[in-house]
């Protein structure tokens, strides 16, 4: 059967981060033990899919007044009963959560933009390794990075000169790293030899200003293998691997992407002292979605490496092309073990509906108060991610949100319609 990677109604980030849900009639993540409400006071965020802050965005908890977040993405509401629904409202899209229970939610809007005000360009000239004018089997990569910014760029294939431009927030005098790395790759642009690497430390940038003769000069370097296989679902067939680097200070460097269904990999990478790898695999078949595993914190030289692919989550109800959907109709899909799931619902003209919970069936929640009513006779599209790994609802809403840190594993259902009640 040919297999080809499903339509996703709402991406974000290239591994894949999605929106979530949540939905009346789920049981709460967390009550209180005597079964009597509590009240808190919830001081929480709101931040786009790249984690900055979203300045003056709209957000209700059910039963109290709304408010809006101030410059640096945050709010606070007073005397709220626990468990809460809390909706963030944004250009057409209503994000709601449901039966959250921690005092600081940090709440995630992918549609939104937040303008960063620092930005300066970084220029110079990679040197050593193998040397340049580069065959075309060859591959160079500077990344820039620090605690509040991380950027990549391709040198000159011919001169080795690279110019980039980071942008951040935050204060305009911040300090970072530059690294140059070199190696060539074989036909499926996997790494075969490290050529070079260099790095070039405290380089303080300011914001409006050019850094030019920012030089890195590489020099030789270890390596060593990682090996391992995957394991797909019989319904799916994997689609591609995915190798990359971590630096300690929160930068990243993509090392190539190997497209087939070979289950087993062995690759060769860098021995760079506090460095890490990641490898992540992806699988997907027609009607049936796609699923991807991440494992991060490997270690040069490991090998035994286990990738467990889980099945996607699939469609229960209500059927495609239903009719007649309304606020009270049920929607449900099948679980994913250590996740928590994102209902998508795309309408016309751009609308978006995104719930985030922990269960799997809800509704679509009832926004008329908030200017986001069910339009009728409507056309939608709708689809069920899953994120993982999450033990409920109020850890998918920790400091960076459901933007998964570390090891990550992600489900796409296919698609269905639906059409609105008139």
């Amino acid at each position: 059967m040919p297999h080809t990677r499903p339509a996703v109604l709402l991406s974000v980030l290239g591994t894949g981060a999605f929106l979530l849900a949540t939905f009346p009639g789920c049981k709460s993540d967390s009550s209180s033990s005597t079964g009597v409400p509590t009240s808190i006071t919830v001081t929480g965020k709101v931040i786009n899919s790249i984690k900055l802050p979203i300045a003056n965005a709209p957000v209700v908890i059910t039963g109290r007044p709304a408010t809006i977040t101030d410059a640096n993405g945050n709010f606070a509401v007073t005397d709220v009963t626990v468990p809460y629904d809390v909706t963030v409202v944004g250009s057409q899209i209503g994000i709601t959560y449901r039966g959250l229970s921690r005092s600081d939610p940090t709440l995630v809007n992918i549609r939104a933009s937040a303008v960063l005000p620092n930005t300066a360009t970084v220029s110079g000239t990679i040197s050593g390794g193998g040397g340049y004018p580069e065959p075309a089997t060859r591959v160079s990569n500077v990344n820039i990075s620090s605690a509040e910014v991380t950027a990549n760029a391709t040198p000159n294939v011919t001169t080795g000169t690279y110019s980039m431009t980071s942008a951040w927030s935050g204060a305009a005098t911040i300090t970072t790293i530059l690294r140059a790395l070199q190696w060539d790759k074989n036909a499926a642009g996997m790494p075969t030899t490290f050529l070079g690497f260099g790095e070039k430390t405290g380089v303080a940038i300011t914001a409006g200003g050019a850094f030019a003769g920012q030089n890195i000069a590489m020099t030789a370097l270890s390596t060593q293998n990682i090996s391992g296989t995957v394991s797909v679902p019989a319904a799916l067939a994997l689609e591609n691997k995915s190798l990359s680097m971590a630096f300690p200070n929160n930068g990243t460097m993509s090392l190539g992407t190997e497209f087939g269904t070979a289950s087993a990999f062995t690759y060769v990478v860098p021995t760079i002292i506090g460095t890490t790898l990641s490898v992540t695999a992806l699988a997907a078949g027609v009607g049936f979605g796609q699923s991807s595993v991440t494992k991060t914190g490997i270690a040069p030289g490991t090998t035994g490496i286990t990738l467990t692919i889980p099945d996607p989550t699939a469609l229960s109800l209500p059927v495609d092309a239903a009719t007649g959907v309304t606020t009270t109709t049920p929607f449900s899909w099948t679980p994913v073990s250590s996740a928590i799931y994102v209902l998508a619902l795309l309408g016309p003209g751009g609308t978006y509906y995104l719930v985030i919970s922990g269960g799997n069936s809800g509704t679509i929640p009832d926004l008329t108060a908030l200017g986001l009513g069910l339009p009728k006779s409507a056309s939608f599209s709708w689809q069920v991610q899953s994120h993982g790994p999450f033990s409920n609802i109020d850890a998918a809403a920790g400091a960076t949100g459901y933007i998964s840190q570390g090891d990550v594993i992600h489900t796409v259902s296919s698609i269905r319609s639906f059409t609105t009640a008139p």
